[in-house]
């Protein structure tokens, strides 16, 4: 007989977690966007309520824009609108909207820590079953239900304030690039890839190669005309991304933030994270078709998931796990292909990604007037 048992060490319950919630309310009468007390709601009616479009409990299954499970993503409580507005992370960071609960007391990291593990526990209600079933040698497992556990999630909650906008018709709004959400970077990083598909038809205007031709060639620069006519370039080019997905706008990249350091400019961060380049697991099948040697990929193995801010640091670190120099080989190409395809925001020629080193308050006085 095999005993197969699934249990929990001090399981949290909604009745707890809705107690810290009321602490950290301390009787504000916010009205959180129609949502007024939410830590009141039953815990059905809390699963699926959403503020401003952010549902607090995040989906269990993480999907990708195009609907897809996302591999190895942050957990569902990381995920979620209620843990980031309790630790006061982006978007209630100030920069969209106040720390949760608004004009209440924020909780201490033990107390919100109780609140998330809840939430990757499934969210149980008032009491869950322990598992403990045995089975003969060749018995078929049976299947096994938790009492409190939420039920399935159909649709995409994407959490993005401009696709609500633009379903109703309003103004969408351009977002610091470092406080979007994961989603709001994959619709992005979609629309980029739809402008390197439409390189194949040169006549489009709005193939990435013909917009970044106007830019290289007609650019103002050292003169009273940088500012506007950058204003109209970039306009233009957000109007290509939205051919692409309607909702979607030109972030805006503010490297006066405390990442980049202004003050400490050398140990400020090079550029944001989004733009970095990375291999997926996805790719190295992909370098093998191309003709990257089976052991030189399984050598790649460890820089996986590893992020770059340059193909000379790609390149340099490929070299160091394989002794192989790819940035002069003709499998360049191939390694610059899987990159863009992981990570469209990047671009192997964006020369400021290097720096010479330096960060980007070293090279540019972060008062530029763009910032």
């Amino acid at each position: 007989m095999a005993t197969i048992e699934a249990t929990l060490d001090a399981p949290v319950f909604y009745p707890a977690v809705q107690a810290l919630l009321a602490k950290a309310a301390n009787g504000t009468a916010a009205d959180h966007g129609g949502l007024k007390a939410f830590w009141t709601l039953d815990r059905d009616a809390l699963l699926t309520a959403t503020l401003f479009d952010l549902p607090l409990i995040a989906p269990e299954v993480e999907l990708t824009c195009c609907g897809n499970p996302v591999k190895g993503g942050a957990s569902r409580a990381a995920r979620s609108a209620l843990i980031k507005g309790l630790k006061g992370e982006a978007p209630f960071d100030g920069s969209q909207y106040p720390r949760l609960p608004w004009g209440g007391i924020a909780l201490t990291a033990a107390e919100i820590a109780t609140v998330a593990s809840w939430v990757d526990d499934g969210c149980p209600g008032e009491s869950r079953a322990s598992l403990s079933t045995e089975l003969d040698a060749g018995e078929a497992m049976p299947r096994v239900e938790l009492v409190g556990l939420a039920g399935p999630v159909f649709g995409l909650l994407t959490g993005d304030p401009n696709a609500y906008r633009y379903e109703r018709g309003e103004p969408v709004q351009r977002m610091n690039l470092d406080c979007m959400t994961d989603w709001q970077i994959d619709r992005l990083r979609l629309a980029f890839r739809g402008l390197y598909e439409l390189n194949k038809w040169p006549e489009d205007a709005r193939n990435y190669n013909n917009l970044a031709l106007i830019h290289q060639n007609h650019c103002q620069h050292g003169w009273e005309r940088f500012l506007p006519w950058h204003r109209v370039y970039l306009y233009e080019f957000e109007k290509a991304l939205q051919a692409i997905c309607p909702d979607v706008t030109m972030p805006y990249w503010d490297f006066t933030m405390a990442a980049y350091h202004p003050e400490q400019p050398e140990t400020g961060q090079r550029i944001p994270q989004s733009f970095m380049c990375f291999l997926t697991e996805a790719a190295l099948p992909e370098l093998v078709k191309a003709g990257l040697p089976a052991d030189q990929a399984k050598a790649l193995q460890p820089l996986v998931g590893q992020t770059f801010y340059s193909q000379d640091t790609f390149f340099a670190a490929v070299k160091a796990a394989t002794g192989v120099d790819y940035a002069t080989n003709p499998l360049r190409r191939a390694f610059l292909d899987v990159l863009l395809e992981a990570n469209s925001l990047w671009y192997p020629l964006r020369y400021p990604g290097e720096y010479n080193g330096q960060t980007i308050n070293q090279a540019i006085h972060y008062h530029y007037p763009t910032a």
